[in-house]
């Protein structure tokens, strides 16, 4: 079964086909799943950056103070909408900005009623830029229109997965926790959600999204088209699952998870628990086995890939696949001041979402055009 995840990506590979040739995939069927496996990324090449100049800003410091964004997001979370509006939460509301950094919408408020939020978390856009908002706070997901109206809220049972819905706004939402093959690899089964809150599908066991102090790994999902995508951090690569929940391609590379030891331990801690008096932070002792594959993982507008390698400081190597599966690259963004906790939030079509702080630690949403590195 072949997966043909958009054609920007497609036009790329033919238009660099003889400087690839090194990077081709192994392509198999195994019991009806495609496999598709490439080389180590440690041998792919930088073939995008970003642009020198964003294309638009939103928040910073403005004029109208409803033109800017909430400092005090811990984890800020946004994203581009496909008519260029961009929707960035605010901690008990979410708000739509024009490319220009006005404030169009302001969506919910405060609360625990219809419409109202306790902790926005995470959302994503399906059809027609309606959009699919999981607030943590209240546990429960609400359907908006994109002229801002709620259409409708369900709560679902098990934690949902905000970031990932399909075209016709469904979710995966994970099921309760079980043990699993290894100690500290924790499994669930997940239900495919649709927007009335009804199940439609349900998926094997696959590891869980548990995130422990002593355990550095979380799942990561995303959502595009009729296919949901998977990535677990165990190894370099990602599951993709149909619309009702079944694996139909395994993308992957044939890098080996790095052993957790003695010896890397002393050097980097998996996790540590900071003294609120000193600041300190003292390691945790891990049941972990094995370090996370990667560090983030997003699927672009286009039907791209995107992991972001360990170390680095920051966001500032990220690999890429294509819509067939195979490995077209790195992108190398340029880190910013450590204060201004750069990050990449959003993957378009050909440009990506970055959230920042500015000089006054005012918070900002920034799009960049993806470019071709020097020499490609």
């Amino acid at each position: 079964m072949l997966l043909r995840r958009g054609r920007a990506s497609l036009l790329f590979v033919v238009c660099c086909r003889s400087a690839m040739i090194a990077q081709a995939p192994t392509v198999r069927d195994s019991a009806g799943i495609r496999i598709v496996e490439n080389p180590p990324v440690a041998d792919l090449p930088t073939r995008f950056t970003l642009a020198g100049k964003a294309d638009a800003v939103i928040g910073g410091v403005r004029d109208n103070p409803a033109d800017e964004l909430n400092a005090r997001i811990s984890y800020p979370f946004a994203l581009r909408l496909a008519d260029g509006r961009v929707l960035a939460d605010d901690g008990d509301h979410w708000s739509i900005f024009a490319a220009t950094g006005k404030q169009l919408l302001r969506i919910g408020r405060a609360g625990a009623g219809p419409g109202e939020f306790r902790t926005t978390q995470s959302g994503c856009r399906f059809r027609g830029d309606s959009l699919v908002l999981w607030d943590v706070g209240n546990r429960r997901i609400s359907i908006w229109g994109p002229d801002g109206k709620l259409a409708r809220e369900y709560i679902p049972q098990g934690f949902a997965l905000g970031t990932s819905c399909l075209a016709d706004g469904s979710i995966l939402v994970e099921g309760a926790l079980r043990p699993g093959s290894r100690e500290d690899v924790p499994v669930a089964t997940y239900s495919i959600v649709s927007t009335t809150g009804s199940v439609r599908g349900t998926t094997t066991a696959l590891p869980s999204m548990y995130y422990s102090g002593s355990v550095m790994r979380e799942v990561r999902t995303s959502g595009h088209g009729d296919h949901f995508f998977f990535a677990d951090e165990l190894e370099f690569g990602v599951r993709v699952l149909d619309r009702d929940g079944r694996v139909v391609e395994i993308v992957r590379t044939r890098d080996s998870p790095v052993p957790v030891t003695d010896a890397n331990l002393a050097t980097r801690s998996m996790a540590c628990a900071p003294d609120p008096a000193t600041k300190v932070c003292t390691p945790i002792p891990t049941k972990a086995r094995t370090w996370p594959a990667y560090y983030a993982f997003a699927v672009g507008d286009d039907g791209r890939l995107w992991f972001r390698l360990n170390g680095g400081g920051g966001d500032s190597v990220w690999v890429g696949f294509d819509s067939t599966g195979r490995a077209i690259g790195k992108l190398v963004v340029a880190p910013g001041a450590v204060t201004s906790r750069r990050h990449i939030v959003q993957f378009g079509r050909d440009n990506v979402l970055m959230a920042d702080y500015d000089d006054d630690g005012a918070r900002r949403i920034s799009v960049f055009r993806l470019v071709p590195a020097a020499g490609h």
